[in-house]
């Protein structure tokens, strides 16, 4: 998880790197530079303690199932809403029930990190902070606003000529990670591009909170894992 962390963030500081000195936009470049550093991460692994990574099958489960089984029917939930329609907001489509579903997770995520030491409630908050983030990726059939249109049309270009002008600094961002997953894993852009945010967030979110709280703000780790949410 961390090695992966440290990967992407690398990849990116990489790439505003070789932009400032050389002015030079390339997915190409951006490719190498992502390849470069996951091989070095698995070439030189750092040392770790791997003992709450197991998973602990005598401490309670109760509360991360449910909450999972309420993450699972509140995506399911969204995804029956999926619609064309023109909405300025998704809740618009349900009535209470993705509150309620999204308030028993919530509770049900508190009570898993209360009980349990190792990581199956870092896993449980990770998608149920996927299920909030990703409502308009799951509700919106074509997308919202007319934004994402003009990014995606940028994304298709810069992947298929390697350049966009005019060069621009932000364009080392997400639209050049857009086009070296692409070339990476030959996934379509606009899906790339529709998941992209809500994926990264769902594993930042919990794990930068949590470990703010616990490192930075001298939390035990159960309690910055039950409150982190409240941030």
């Amino acid at each position: 998880m961390f090695g992966f962390i440290f990967v992407i963030s690398i990849f990116v500081i990489g790439l505003d790197v070789v932009f400032l000195l050389t002015g030079f936009l390339s997915v190409f470049v951006s490719v190498f530079i992502f390849c470069l550093i996951t091989v070095s991460v698995f070439l030189f692994p750092t040392d770790s303690h791997t003992d709450s990574c197991i998973v602990r099958a005598h401490e309670p489960i109760l509360f991360s199932v449910v909450a999972v089984l309420a993450t699972l029917a509140l995506v399911g939930l969204m995804i029956l809403g999926r619609t064309q329609m023109p909405l300025g907001c998704p809740w618009n489509l349900f009535s209470i029930e993705p509150f309620v579903l999204f308030f028993v997770a919530v509770v049900c995520a508190m009570f898993s990190a209360y009980e349990r030491t190792d990581d199956v409630p870092l896993f449980v908050w990770l998608l149920v902070t996927f299920s909030s983030v990703s409502v308009s990726a799951f509700v919106y059939d074509i997308g919202f606003g007319f934004d994402p249109f003009l990014h995606r049309a940028a994304e298709e270009v810069l992947a298929h000529t390697s350049s966009i002008e005019p060069v621009r600094l932000l364009y080392s961002g997400q639209y050049v990670l857009v086009s070296a997953i692409h070339h990476l894993t030959a996934i379509p852009i606009k899906m790339i591009d529709i998941w992209l945010v809500p994926i990264f967030a769902s594993f930042f979110l919990p794990l930068a909170c949590t470990i703010g709280l616990e490192y930075g703000w001298g939390l035990s780790r159960t309690s910055a894992r039950m409150w982190w949410v409240v941030i």
